[in-house]
């Protein structure tokens, strides 16, 4: 969603940060994780279940809720004058043409990664094991929407066959099936006799 409103979206482990928003920023607005760091300094703690359970247990409940313009004002609250100017600049490059194209492009690269990394070690998967691995490789900018799409034009397109076995929607690729063929072909032949 993110990179169709024309953001770009930079990866970092296991998450991602919208690309132009500087990291001393992310990082004063991630004010519940720095309170979370402090107690495991504080307590000594080392175990990274206790820790998760941490963030748990000290959770602050929320007294009311603010409407969209009391939060707004509490954010540009917080920000210096220059990390304003940098938002306000990173908000007029939205619209971007190019998203789209990212878009396609990404999803061509998140279904060959997931396609592949499914087909490794079976020669079928479900429609729903790669729709959700495609988003798991996304950066921001697939939805489940686009990932169903796209799978249905490469169906459409022969890149993917799709079949049903016991009520269950299996999807493989051709040169998968060929494989598979070739291989059931070979252990049906007759062996040879040695003369």
């Amino acid at each position: 969603m993110l990179v169709q409103l024309g953001y770009e979206i930079d990866r970092r482990g296991s998450g991602w940060e919208i690309k132009g928003v500087p990291m001393e920023l992310v990082r004063g607005f991630s004010r519940r994780t720095e309170e979370i760091e402090k107690l495991v300094r504080e307590r000594g703690i080392t175990d990274a279940a206790a820790k998760a359970s941490l963030g748990a247990q000290t959770r602050e409940h929320k007294v009311r809720v603010a409407s969209m313009d009391e939060l707004r004002g509490a954010w540009n609250q917080r920000l210096s004058l220059e990390q304003g100017k940098r938002l306000e600049d990173l908000s007029a490059s939205l619209g971007d043409s190019e998203a789209a194209s990212r878009t396609a492009q990404e999803l061509g690269g998140v279904f060959e990664q997931a396609a592949e990394h499914l087909m490794e070690r079976q020669s079928t998967m479900r429609d729903r094991e790669l729709l959700g691995e495609m988003l798991e490789r996304s950066t921001g900018g697939v939805t489940p929407e686009a990932s169903r799409a796209y799978v249905e034009t490469q169906i459409g397109s022969g890149h993917v066959i799709r079949g049903e076995w016991k009520g269950i929607n299996l999807l493989t690729l051709p040169r998968v099936l060929k494989e598979e063929r070739s291989t059931r072909a070979r252990r049906n032949m007759p062996a040879k006799t040695q003369t």
